[in-house]
């Protein structure tokens, strides 16, 4: 039983009104939707304006023959496939040679059996649904790498640029003229191929603006024998500002913090050496335990891993 999410829209195309009805119950009652035309412009008019999954097509017809409606076919519906089995009644094998030839997808034998269609319907059922779950993988893929905030740049064997999402495009196209895909990835970043692997960080110069340095990545990759290199650069702006703001805090706090004691340890220091009369023995022994601790204290302070 097929379900409703699953069904075709099947545009039957035959100028025989007969043998058309015939196709459309066929179809009607395997349970995929149905449509019909009497001429292959009409036809034409119909895969413009409505979602068609698979057609139905006489070859011989009077105004416009199945060959070229086919042709127009392939012409006008690039963005997916659209399966056309094209029928006839003529003996031998020419015509559905020539049919295949111009980009029919199968052929049947009229009269057509309704076990055989059944079948190819169930097969192009399947194939159309890989389709769509594939090109929505696609658009599922392209979306996240459009909206990436890093900027990717994918080149190929030759280190020509063949791929770029939004980020990249935003950050290179406002400085460099022309088309960036074809052009060397050396023209847009300064570094050659054999130096990607032992570069990690990149300074991009936008005109009339500061420096902005980047993180640079690079993975390794192929598709069947043709390699490719994917480049990912990230701001390292926002990160080298929060760096050098913890740098200025922590300077400004071991300033503050060490003044004020060396005065107390000078002063601790003095009271230990009697320089202020001589202590009883419970206060020099507090004495003792602050100039320990203030000294570690100071220490610490004057640490670098404390200012890193």
């Amino acid at each position: 039983m097929i379900r409703p999410d699953e069904l075709l829209t099947v545009l039957v195309v035959d100028d025989i009104d007969a043998s058309r009805t015939q196709l459309v119950d066929l179809v009607t009652d395997i349970g995929h939707h149905c449509l019909q035309s009497a001429n292959g412009r009409e036809a034409l008019q119909y895969i413009d304006a409505v979602k068609v999954d698979i057609v139905l097509l006489d070859l011989l017809m009077p105004d416009v023959d199945g060959f070229e409606i086919t042709r127009q076919i392939r012409q006008r519906i690039t963005g997916k496939w659209l399966p056309v089995i094209v029928l006839s009644s003529l003996e031998g094998e020419e015509h559905f040679i020539h049919a295949l030839s111009v980009g029919a997808a199968d052929c049947l034998v009229k009269p057509v059996r309704p076990a055989i269609l059944r079948a190819k319907l169930r097969h192009y059922q399947r194939v159309l649904s890989l389709q769509t779950r594939t090109a929505m993988l696609a658009q599922r893929q392209m979306a996240i790498n459009e909206t990436i905030a890093d900027a990717i740049i994918t080149i190929d064997s030759s280190a020509n640029v063949c791929e770029l999402n939004r980020s990249a495009r935003q950050l290179f196209e406002p400085g460099i003229a022309g088309e960036l895909i074809g052009r060397p990835i050396e023209d847009l970043i300064g570094i050659g191929m054999t130096e990607l692997a032992g570069t990690h960080e990149y300074v991009h110069h936008p005109k009339g603006l500061a420096p902005v340095p980047f993180a640079l990545t690079c993975s390794d990759w192929s598709l069947g024998v043709q390699s490719y290199c994917t480049i990912g650069l990230r701001d390292l702006s926002e990160s080298r500002r929060v760096e050098r703001m913890k740098d200025e805090f922590l300077a400004t706090v071991s300033h503050e913090l060490r003044t004020p004691l060396t005065s107390i340890l000078g002063a601790i220091g003095l009271m230990v050496a009697g320089a202020a009369g001589a202590l009883p023995t419970a206060a020099l022994e507090l004495a003792t335990v602050a100039q320990r601790n203030g000294t570690r204290l100071s220490r610490l302070i004057d640490d670098p891993i404390f200012l890193s």
